[in-house]
């Protein structure tokens, strides 16, 4: 009965209105994605005529979202009436708290080594012998080690975000990990990967949010160019 009940359920819907001067961009879409792929039912998102999932953050982001643009986001399936009621108030906290955000350095590298000890001879300072580090670079070419290197930015992603989890802004690397896990999942080799950034850039170009390409060249690079560092 339960099933039968679940497939028959009436679809629930709502109209969102983007009311930030920064658009529905990476950071809130990552986070109205997260909330959303934790119901059993289906959502999607429709903008000008254009249908997306919205549990996945490319497509959301696909719609190009804008200051007073509105999307109807419709679910289907168990649960869809309490979905969108949640969504939507969460989407009008979103909008509420958005404000534009400052770049991070970027962490172009992680690194990693054995313990030094040393001898503390005055408050916050120590001595110890000198430990070097040397930089080795892992490329993918040709899809030739394309999934070793999807993993490894997203563990960098993660990390990132501890180091940075005192700071407020630390949510855009989740965020990150968040977008660059979505694409991945539509492409099985680094040329196709390379290929979906290129589209998904060239689209923003010349739009409000254009400057959020910056998010997709990061995440290409870290998936181009794995640097690991070893002690020697």
């Amino acid at each position: 009965m339960g099933f039968f009940s679940d497939f028959f359920s009436k679809p629930a819907s709502t109209m969102l209105t983007i009311t930030s001067a920064n658009g529905f961009h990476l950071r809130p879409v990552a986070q109205f994605v997260n909330l959303a792929k934790t119901f059993p039912c289906e959502l999607t998102a429709e903008f000008k005529q254009k249908t997306v999932n919205a549990k996945a953050v490319n497509t959301l982001l696909s719609l190009g979202l804008e200051q007073e643009d509105s999307f109807k986001l419709q679910a289907r399936g168990k649960d869809a009436k309490e979905a969108v009621q949640r969504l939507e108030a969460f989407f009008a906290e979103l909008m509420q708290g958005d404000r534009e955000m400052e770049t991070l350095d970027k962490e172009d590298s992680l690194y990693e080594g054995p313990v030094i000890e040393g001898e503390i001879i005055s408050r916050g300072i120590a001595i110890a012998a000198v430990h070097r580090y040397k930089e080795r670079e892992n490329r993918t070419e040709n899809g030739v080690g394309f999934s070793e290197a999807l993993a490894k930015s997203l563990e960098e992603l993660d990390a990132l975000y501890r180091t940075h989890a005192q700071n407020e802004d630390a949510g855009i690397y989740l965020a990150q990990r968040e977008l660059l896990q979505a694409i991945a999942e539509q492409a099985g080799s680094l040329e196709i990967f390379e290929e979906t950034i290129s589209e998904e850039s060239a689209r923003l170009v010349g739009s409000k949010m254009e400057a959020k390409i910056t998010d997709y060249k990061d995440i290409l690079q870290r998936v181009r160019t794995i640097k690991i560092f070893c002690s020697v």
